[in-house]
């Protein structure tokens, strides 16, 4: 089910359905299309999504990437103060406010995102292709970096929309 339900993200993320394939019963579909708001991650997620067949690690890699370029995009848009060497969770831990994250009834799934954030951050820096590999480096199968790179896209998708949605809301025009 899992390993369908990955497929069917990757191969609609990537415009690999074409219309006349049935899909069973309507399901909204993963797209990085809201990414286009933030060129390099767009650009990162579309590399996470071609890459998870043929390199798997260069995938993990990009969707990783992808997350922190849509995280630097909210910081950098809110003016946020941030160091030169910030990591994934310390930039999620900034963008919680204006994403309308941590108040009481998200409090639990802020947790739970910043818990999917470090363990994408660690899994690239296992199975990534960023830091070098040694040798005896595990390598990454297609299914894991299928799993990673949706988790990862998903997260940035998500945290997109909760910004845009935190941001319209707390505009004067809004509250007239």
């Amino acid at each position: 089910y899992i390993s369908r339900h990955l497929d069917m993200i990757t191969r609609s993320a990537s415009g690999l359905f074409a219309p006349s394939q049935p899909m069973g019963r309507s399901v909204n579909t993963f797209s990085i299309d809201r990414l286009l708001l933030v060129a390099d991650a767009y650009e990162k997620a579309d590399r996470a999504l071609t890459q998870w067949n043929s390199a798997p690690d260069t995938a993990i890699s990009s969707a990783k990437s992808a997350l922190e370029a849509t995280l630097k995009y909210i910081v950098h848009t809110e003016g946020l103060p941030m160091s030169g060497a910030i990591t994934l969770p310390q930039l999620l831990n900034l963008c919680k406010p204006v994403c309308g994250l941590g108040s009481d009834p998200t409090h639990k799934m802020s947790r739970s995102i910043a818990s999917l954030c470090t363990e994408i951050a660690e899994a690239r820096n296992v199975l990534g292709d960023s830091h070098g590999k040694s040798p005896s480096a595990p390598v990454p199968t297609r299914s894991e970096a299928r799993f990673i790179a949706g988790v990862a896209l998903h997260l940035a998708d998500c945290l997109l929309e909760r910004y845009e949605a935190h941001r319209m809301m707390s505009s004067p025009s809004f509250k007239q």
